[in-house]
């Protein structure tokens, strides 16, 4: 998780997004219990912020609780059973509690917002009720809520659509105390919101949208695109530079300094000039974007054009290798054949004329022209793999090991082998071409258990990492040091000697062809006298 977190920007952005959405649930019921604690002791600060402004009332302290501790409890404990019943159950009493009290505006009053502290709250000079716009906000505020619930994409946008409704009511509430305009706290002649009911809202909006920044209306916010970035550098100067004109207008007017017209003036003049910097300096920093994107295109262009240009400069190169390798392949074959054959009937024929040295030199010959004779054999292996066409099917790897070992089991009867294979093992291949690198895995380790009197031998498959299959070939044989790894697909590289085990070292060069026809790959672990373990993946099973 932390490393996805250091390498994805959006994945820690959200991540800030939803640690601020907790805090500001726990500052959503801080406030509920300060104002409730100031209804017990009678004190005014808590009540209303200022002796002149309006106290919250009991009911929506009670109210910011339920919905700031349902939020808490759902993005702090999502996975806890009695978390999520307990947060269900907080949302569903503030939608409760809205609904009743909008429904004693519409003329079925049942005194919810009186039950707490009923004395106090009538003592009050205007008697203290939850606000038509308070209640308006905690019924959508709590639909809010039950939308973090859900996964469906257009339930999400339609919640937060409602949370966002909220974060409005508070904004113009707001602005009412901020602009002395008392009229955009208050619906019509009722009870106006409270200061700190409005302050409340914001936060509780703002921490649910937080809650899911990668869903709904905040998955065009926090991404990398390039609509989500000028976003971000535009909605502090959106929300910002009006509210600092506005409040400058306002004390102007208030000290004298010019009337309605020219404050409005200067107002309206100083943002268009505020905002026409912003456009200027986003359209500035967006060009200069553009032409390091273009010059990076450009020259990823020129890459991919060099890189195709040897691509196809190397693919003619294996082709004419190849065509050299097989042709020099196939004409060696003939003289070659000859050699040993006439060195052979030689040797048969007329080893009576000829000394003790003289038939240990063609002795020699026919040796070193069967192993001559080997090496072409393997070269034009190695050709056919690179020119064959690939004819992929549903192969049993299973069956075509245990029909490889039982010919290996009849090649040297004499030898005790173990050989243990995975029932089961079906991939998508080319037979003959997987057959060919099995029977080189599974000779390679027959050959080099030769000297163990318990020899055995595995083929098997495990589950990687991304949960497809990593097949290996394992054996408890000679090993090799992990220093010398680099040879083993080599073709002609050895690390035995041919006096220790005998081969051409061109059979792993063939399974590592073989598999990377197959897209995958092919690699080794062994340790020196404790066996080799030879992993491969095909593409769609392993890779």
């Amino acid at each position: 998780m932390a490393s996805e977190m250091a390498a994805n920007p959006v994945a820690r952005r959200a991540r800030r997004l939803q640690t601020s959405a907790v805090l500001l649930a726990a500052g959503v019921v801080a406030l509920g219990a300060l104002v409730q604690l100031g209804w017990a002791l009678d004190h005014r600060t808590l009540k209303s912020v200022s002796p002149g402004l309006i106290a919250m009332n009991p009911l929506t302290a009670a109210a910011f609780i339920l919905a700031g501790l349902s939020l808490w409890l759902g993005l702090s404990r999502p996975d806890v059973g009695a978390a999520r019943t307990v947060s269900a159950a907080c949302v569903g009493a503030v939608v409760i509690l809205a609904a009743l009290r909008l429904a004693g505006y519409a003329g079925m009053d049942l005194g919810v917002d009186r039950l707490l502290f009923s004395g106090r709250l009538e003592a009050e000079s205007i008697p203290n009720r939850m606000a038509p716009n308070t209640a308006a906000a905690f019924l959508l505020a709590g639909i809010g809520l039950l939308g973090l619930r859900s996964d469906r994409p257009r339930t999400v946008m339609a919640t937060q659509v409602l949370v966002l409704a909220v974060l409005a009511i508070s904004m113009v509430t707001l602005c009412g105390y901020a602009y002395s305009a008392g009229s955009l706290a208050r619906v019509r002649n009722f009870i106006p919101m409270a200061l700190h009911t409005a302050a409340g809202f914001a936060a509780l909006s703002i921490g649910i949208l937080h809650a899911r920044p990668r869903a709904g209306v905040l998955a065009h916010l926090t991404g990398e695109e390039t609509g989500s970035r000028i976003a971000r550098r535009l909605i502090p100067a959106v929300i910002g530079v009006p509210l600092v004109l506005g409040w400058l207008r306002v004390q102007g007017e208030r000290a004298g300094l010019y009337d309605s017209g020219t404050g409005t003036g200067l107002m309206v003049a100083f943002w268009v000039i505020g905002f026409g910097v912003i456009v200027w300096w986003q359209a500035r920093a967006l060009n200069r974007a553009d032409i390091k994107r273009s010059a990076a295109e450009a020259e990823i262009a020129a890459l991919n054009r060099a890189l195709r240009r040897h691509a196809t400069e190397i693919e003619a190169a294996n082709r004419e290798l190849e065509a050299f390798s097989y042709s020099v392949s196939h004409d060696l074959r003939a003289p070659l054949r000859s050699i040993t054959s006439f060195s052979q009937a030689l040797l048969e024929d007329h080893a009576d004329g000829l000394d003790e040295e003289g038939r240990d030199y063609l002795q020699r010959v026919v040796r070193g022209g069967r192993r001559m004779a080997g090496l072409i054999e393997d070269m034009m292996v190695l050709s056919r793999i690179s020119r064959r066409e690939m004819e992929r099917r549903s192969v049993d790897l299973s069956s075509t090991a245990l029909e490889i070992a039982e010919e290996l089991a009849q090649g040297e009867p004499e030898r005790h082998v173990v050989v243990d294979v995975e029932p089961g093992l079906v991939v998508d291949a080319d037979p003959k071409l997987l057959r060919i690198m099995i029977e080189n895995l599974l000779a390679n380790a027959w050959k080099f258990t030769a000297l163990r009197p318990d020899a055995r031998i595995e083929l098997g498959a495990v589950p990687s990492e991304n949960g497809h299959r990593v097949f290996y070939v394992r054996d408890n044989g000679a090993g090799f040091d992990m220093e010398h790894a680099g040879r083993l697909f080599a073709p002609f590289q050895r690390l035995h000697t041919e006096a220790e085990f005998p081969g051409t070292g061109v059979g792993l060069a063939t399974v590592q062809r073989v598999v990377r026809r197959h897209g995958g790959k092919v690699w080794a672990e062994a340790q020196v006298r404790q066996g080799a373990t030879f992993y491969f993946t095909i593409r769609g099973e392993g890779t």
